[in-house]
């Protein structure tokens, strides 16, 4: 192009004289506000929200998907030369603050790839950034941001992920049914079998036969046992979608030391509550009463002989989820022990405590679970338990 030019000033041609190259027949200053006007156009379209900065934190440029975002989002006006995170310094300093440090590190020439998601005034979506730096003869002068949508394959990716653990779920599932076919239910069938086998032997006399009957009955009462069980573990994975409802903690605590109010006063248990940081939710209330009746009655249950037992329970928001805590100054678990185990079925840790099927803290977690929460346990051995359960 420079050849060109002083060839054509060789010729006389005045600064005005026109470009055939390229085939586009523009004077320069013409080519420049095309150009201007495509790089415009293709900003405008992209589908994206772009953005540059200055050294300040100042607005230098920016398209109207970012003015149309702030403004639906934020409800503010957005102008060139507003400082980036201004709107933020007020209703959340620490927002703020985590994005000077961001815009901050590639002011320093970091070049910045990550996903933030954000939740305001009932929208939530998921942005994926890129804040790189923009350089002028190896000097800094501003940034170059471009912010990309991503809610729609991040949710697909969260609905994917849903389906993987729902699918290893169940799959465990299967395994506990297994297990209940294997073990709880073969040993009273075979039972039953061998009485039967014994009744049709000749001479028996009738105290063997009295004896079998006895032997029968409790065979089959263990068998029933072992399918209310199943059943209702059935039912808990089952139901979630029934009726949802507003629930009252205390009211709930309530109900329940009125219903077990003998053990209650038989261990001398003092049960303290803290419902003001969350005193309630609506949720599927068999399900809650169920985990607060079981970890209740565990804690009375194991506690430590000759002590009165202590148990706390306290709620909070956090994140916008209920958070639950269950305290008590028991037995404790050995969790290095019994760890991977303490949530199974049929699991027992204190059977020469109290008797115990071993079901409740499986069906604690199994309820937990199925409202698409989390629980967790802190216990030490002798110094009592904490259960944490996150809806």
């Amino acid at each position: 192009m420079k050849d060109f030019v002083q060839q054509n000033k060789a010729m006389g041609c005045s600064r005005t004289c026109r470009f055939e190259t390229l085939g586009m027949g523009k004077t320069a200053e013409q080519l420049l506000v095309h150009s201007e006007a495509s790089l415009h156009a293709m900003i405008e379209n992209a589908g994206m929200t772009i953005y540059s900065l200055d050294h300040d934190f100042r607005y230098t440029h920016f398209n109207s998907n970012l003015k149309e975002s702030l403004k639906k989002v934020y409800n503010i006006e957005v102008k060139i030369g507003d400082v980036v995170f201004d709107f933020l310094s007020t209703d959340n300093p620490t927002e703020s603050d985590e994005w000077r440090s961001l815009y901050s590190r590639a002011l320093a020439g970091e070049m910045l790839e990550f996903v933030k998601e954000f939740t305001a005034e009932g929208y939530h979506s998921f942005i994926k950034f890129y804040i790189n730096p923009i350089k002028e003869r190896d000097e800094i002068t501003g940034l170059a941001c471009v912010a990309i949508d991503i809610t729609k394959e991040r949710l697909a990716e969260m609905e994917v992920k849903k389906i993987a653990d729902d699918l290893l779920k169940r799959n465990h599932h299967l395994e506990q049914y297994a297990y209940i076919i294997a073990h709880n239910l073969r040993s009273p069938i075979a039972n039953l079998l061998g009485i039967a086998n014994l009744l049709e032997m000749p001479g028996a006399s009738p105290a063997d036969k009295e004896e079998a009957k006895t032997h029968i009955l409790g065979a089959v009462q263990r068998l029933d046992l072992v399918i209310r069980d199943l059943n209702d573990i059935l039912q808990a994975q089952e139901e979630i979608n029934q009726h949802r409802e507003s629930v009252r903690f205390e009211s709930m605590v309530s109900e329940i030391t009125a219903s077990i109010q003998s053990a209650i006063e038989n261990s001398g248990a003092v049960i303290t509550t803290d419902f003001l940081g969350c005193p309630g939710m609506v949720t599927v209330k068999p399900f809650v009463h169920s985990m607060f009746y079981n970890l209740i009655c565990n804690s009375i249950k194991y506690s430590k002989p000759g002590t009165r037992p202590t148990i706390r329970i306290s709620s909070k928001s956090s994140e916008g989820r209920v958070l639950l805590t269950f305290e008590d100054d028991g037995l404790g678990l050995d969790l290095e022990a019994y760890g991977d185990k303490v949530f199974g079925l049929y699991k027992r840790f204190h059977p020469q405590v109290a008797e115990g099927k071993g079901i409740g803290l499986f069906m604690v977690k199994t309820h937990v679970e199925a409202l698409g929460g989390e629980i967790r346990i802190d216990s030490k051995v002798g110094y009592g338990t904490t259960i944490t359960i996150k809806l």
